[in-house]
């Protein structure tokens, strides 16, 4: 009775962006609705959040470090960042920087029980990055641009772990051409709050300057599966989503890995190594996992958020030489899934 009295409720998307556009005459920074918006004082937008207990998540982490380095296999904690900096706090009056008060007790709780861990939120400003500037304006997720640098900064971290000498230039952006789509992309909070509220920005499309390795990418959505094969962008890029501007119903970040899955095995035929990483992701790593993918031999990716088999079975059959759980913090409430079950 709720999803049809409200999401297939007649003029329901007009009815959003009036509401939207009452807020924003009005002045307010916060829009209610099936996840509430938060206008930021300089104009980003971005979700509320929770506080949340991150113990037991740390332990979580903690074990399955454990479990994988008994069987030999060396492992990474990468905390992304959320929109919001920590060190530029933009909430509004009476909101709460929740997420990385999150991310920090996360940290800590990782660093104390010794488990290898990339805070790529000090390195952004540790390298003086514009936090801001490495994120849409109306989405949660950052940049391409901003994933690729990301890639080599996580690889860098790889190698000092494990010493498996992967290549980390591929994190180098002047490897690659950069293709601008103007105004093509309304985020997930530009969507929840309409055109009234947000205005449509820009997104790249960055694809290698020397395209000369090919790809054989696997994808697994639950009870089916295809594989798309060939260069980067016939294997990585989801070039559908662009051919024309549909702000409600398309979301364009999903340009990049072709989405969301519940799992993926990557295999790039041009490498001159065997190594194989398990890399068990949020949407993040969407604009993150393609360009490491140039590193390597193999990547199997699993979204423990869709998953429903044995990830302990799935390790003991595929061997990574490697485990990397990269989360950002909106992921630590997300409602979709157990993003810290690891059995």
């Amino acid at each position: 009775m709720d999803y049809y009295t409200t999401q297939l409720l007649a003029m329901r998307r007009s009815f959003i962006e009036l509401n939207a556009g009452f807020n924003k005459f009005i002045g307010m920074k916060f829009v209610n609705g099936n996840d509430n918006v938060i206008m930021l004082r300089n104009k980003y937008l971005t979700f509320e959040a929770k506080r949340k207990d991150m113990e037991s998540i740390a332990n979580n982490i903690c074990i399955f470090s454990e479990k994988a380095q008994d069987r030999g296999i060396d492992f990474l904690y990468v905390q992304n960042p959320t929109k919001l900096d920590k060190y530029d706090n933009q909430m509004p009056f009476g909101a709460d920087d929740n997420e990385n008060m999150n991310a920090d007790d996360l940290v800590k709780a990782l660093n104390k029980k010794g488990v290898n861990c990339l805070d790529l939120r000090e390195l952004m400003q540790q390298q003086g990055i514009d936090h801001y500037s490495a994120f849409f304006r109306t989405d949660h997720h950052w940049k391409p641009e901003t994933g690729i640098w990301a890639t080599g900064e996580i690889i860098k971290k790889m190698n000092e772990i494990s010493g498996l000498n992967m290549d980390s230039s591929v994190g180098d952006i002047s490897k690659y051409n950069i293709e601008v789509y103007k105004n093509y992309m309304l985020g997930s909070q530009g969507r929840n709050v309409g055109l009234n509220y947000a205005d449509p920005e820009d997104i790249s499309v960055i694809t290698p300057k020397q395209n000369n390795k090919q790809y054989k990418a696997r994808y697994y959505e639950f009870s089916t599966s295809y594989t798309e094969e060939g260069d980067f962008k016939e294997a990585f890029l989801e070039m559908s989503t662009l051919d024309k501007i549909d702000y409600y119903n398309v979301s364009v970040y999903s340009t990049y890995f072709y989405g969301n899955h519940e799992r993926a095995s990557i295999e790039n035929k041009n490498a001159d190594n065997d190594i194989r990483i398990l890399y068990i992701p949020d949407s993040f790593s969407n604009s993150v996992i393609p360009y490491m993918a140039a590193a390597v031999k193999y990547i199997d990716v699993v979204d423990i958020r869709y998953f429903n088999g044995s990830l302990e079975t799935f390790i003991e059959k595929n061997k990574p030489d490697m485990i990397v759980v990269a989360y950002n913090p909106s992921t630590f409430s997300n409602s979709v899934g157990g993003a810290f079950d690891f059995r």
